[in-house]
Parts: structure tokens; C-alpha cells; sequence
């Protein structure tokens, strides 16, 4: 019984992490060469880098496109949502 709850919670946490960090870094971006960004707020090599790079590993098969990781940290996150926002206008 505590084993079974312990993986549902496990489960619920991660789905939980995926809609609370991955999706809102995800953004596609109308650029002329068409690929898809997904916009990071962490720097190179860390936990979010990994897991975002491993995301687009398996969206580029997925949606047959290519995509891009572009990592921009400072001020708590907030050069990345600024730099998201610059670019949906």
C-alpha cells in the first residue's frame, strides 16, 4: 500500500514540475528559418538545461521540426521572460 502511494505521488510530482517549469520555456517564435525556441532561464549544464534538452530531443520527432534551446539567466528569470515577450510581439 505505501509503495503504491509513494509512486503515485512520484508521478503527480513530476507531471506537476512538466507544467509548472517545462511548458511555460516553450515557446515557438516566427522566425524565418521556422524552428521552434524554447527559452530556458537557467545557464548551461544545470538540471533545467538537461531536462529541456532532453524534452527537445524527443518534440523534434515528435512534430518532424527542428527546434532550439536558448538558455538566458539572470535577474530570477526575468531576462528570459523578457526576451520570450520580445519576440510574440
Amino acid at each position: 500500500m505505501k509503495k503504491t502511494f509513494k509512486a503515485i505521488l512520484v508521478a503527480a510530482f513530476v507531471v506537476a514540475e512538466f507544467f509548472v517549469i517545462a511548458l511555460p520555456i516553450v515557446t515557438t517564435s516566427a522566425k524565418a528559418d521556422g524552428a521552434i525556441q524554447a527559452i530556458t532561464h537557467a545557464g548551461f549544464g544545470g538540471g533545467t538545461d538537461v531536462t529541456t534538452r532532453m524534452m527537445l530531443l524527443r518534440a523534434r520527432r515528435v512534430l518532424k521540426q527542428d527546434m532550439q534551446l536558448v538558455n538566458k539567466k539572470g535577474g530570477g528569470g526575468a531576462v528570459s521572460m523578457d526576451y520570450m515577450m520580445s519576440l510574440s510581439c
